[in-house]
């Protein structure tokens, strides 16, 4: 197990991941019923770093990394974003019978894969090995590869806006 704790490198990120863990937030003033999904992560490393990405019932995406950067909102920017966000909820709610309640948030270890959902009564978390996400028969295949799919949608508006 290697730890990645918080720094002032990388304060944002973990900020960032704070804030949409939290049950605060005006998606938390929604009349959605206590049990709904209302924001949905899917957490792994990359080179040891972390990557977290967060979807939104109200549409949006966002991509936070351990180093600090990332992508905001999306949603707002790219219909098909929009699309992945509202679907990585679902799939998300669909899945709290797999998951636990928690109350404490460490990033996933190397090789690990942590998925959370969001609601208004706390917050239902699973951990799992990455290469077993990436088969078919995980029952947590879908909500890897739609986050996955995220990443893919930020990377083709990123090269789109850099070909400008």
């Amino acid at each position: 197990m290697s730890e990645y704790k918080k720094t002032e490198q990388n304060k944002m990120y973990f900020d960032l991941r704070e804030n949409v863990l939290s049950l605060s937030g005006g998606d938390m003033e929604t009349d959605a019923a206590p049990l709904d999904c209302l924001r949905a992560l899917v957490e792994f490393r990359v080179s040891g770093t972390p990557v977290t990405i967060m979807a939104s019932g109200d549409s949006t995406a966002s991509i936070y990394f351990g180093t600090g950067g990332g992508y905001l909102g999306g949603g707002q920017k790219s219909p098909k974003i929009a699309e992945l966000a509202r679907y990585l909820v679902h799939e998300a709610q669909n899945m709290h019978g797999k998951m636990s309640m928690t109350d404490e948030f460490p990033v996933p270890d190397d090789g690990a894969v942590k998925y959370y959902s969001v609601t208004k009564s706390g917050v239902y978390c699973y951990t799992g090995g990455e290469k077993q996400a990436q088969q078919k028969e995980c029952e947590f295949f879908k909500l890897y590869y739609i986050a996955h799919y995220i990443i893919t949608e930020y990377r083709e508006i990123s090269e789109q806006s850099s070909a400008q």
